[in-house]
């Protein structure tokens, strides 16, 4: 799970304290999600956008300080960012679920994609497929370039009837969109079990529950195969389980990674050929790729 922040749970925790820290950080290039991921085993109690900075937020009591600077450093070193600054302050507190709502856009995936929170007005096509995703202690919003990626994938793979799996779940976003575009069932798996409660909640925005079943675990507590195959998860834990995520493809199906960066693609693609995938395409935005695969036969 890639938390875009406790923000619905913000309030609760800050209501008990008069005051919080605040940690102001600029990064170039500037990615929210990006930082959030890496920020995550922290547990801040949220992170706002605003404009080029990240805004993370602690209880007055939880101040994770040299921790946080060392987070952000180790993705200056892996190329991941090429500079960043950090600020510290102690400010009051604010209504943190207004200044939430302020900051989530609609986010235009394709000519054909919308992904939206609830509470934002969007007039949509009668061609266009929009899905509403309230993102809480989960990834997905479609504003990182991993997420609108995969949908992508979603958009252009998925068939009538197919069925898919959507490892590394986050909000949902993705077993969503894929039953939107006319896959019959899906599979949403995530390791954490707020991801499970917010997808279920982001399933019934869209009026797909009966269509898609959420799971708390991993690859290994799956079974059956699936004709699209996706996974938004950390390049570490994907080259883990090829040889499992081989074993839950139907024939002819397609397996779509992301949460990549470009220099990623030599190491996944050698690791997934030695499980017996044949590579099948990538796409790119920004310096981040997915890369797809179908199973040898």
């Amino acid at each position: 799970m890639v938390s875009d922040a406790a923000y619905s749970a913000l309030d609760i925790v800050m209501a008990r304290q008069n005051r919080h820290i605040e940690y102001a950080i600029e990064a170039e290039p500037f990615d929210i999600e990006t930082l959030t991921t890496a920020l995550d085993d922290l547990s801040p109690a949220g992170v706002l956008e605003e404009g080029s900075t990240a805004l993370v937020y602690f209880a007055e009591v939880k101040d994770p300080g040299d921790e946080l600077r060392e987070i952000v450093e180790s993705l200056r070193q892996s190329g991941a960012i090429e500079d960043y600054s950090i600020e510290r302050r102690e400010i009051e507190n604010r209504n943190w679920n207004e200044e939430w709502e302020r900051s989530r856009e609609v986010v235009r995936v394709s000519d054909r994609l919308v992904v939206k929170p609830s509470f934002r007005d969007y007039d949509a096509r009668d061609d266009e497929i929009v899905v509403v995703v309230d993102p809480k202690m989960s990834f997905g919003t479609g504003a990182h370039p991993t997420t609108r990626l995969c949908l992508r994938v979603v958009e252009r793979l998925t068939r009538p009837g197919a069925s898919v799996l959507d490892l590394g779940s986050g909000a949902g976003t993705l077993a969503i969109a894929a039953i939107l575009f006319g896959a019959e069932r899906a599979l949403a798996a995530d390791v954490d079990r707020d991801c499970k409660l917010n997808g279920e909640e982001n399933a019934e925005l869209n009026g797909v529950s009966e269509n898609i079943e959420f799971l708390v675990g991993d690859v290994g507590s799956i079974s059956g195969t699936f004709d699209l195959v996706l996974a938004n998860i950390h390049k570490n834990e994907l080259l883990k389980i090829a040889e499992k995520l081989r074993a839950r493809c139907a024939p002819h199906a397609t397996v779509a990674l992301s949460g990549l960066l470009l220099d990623d693609e030599a190491e996944i693609r050698e690791t997934y050929e030695q499980a017996g995938f044949t590579f099948s395409g990538k796409s790119v935005e920004d310096e981040w790729l997915a890369v797809e695969f179908t199973p040898g036969i």
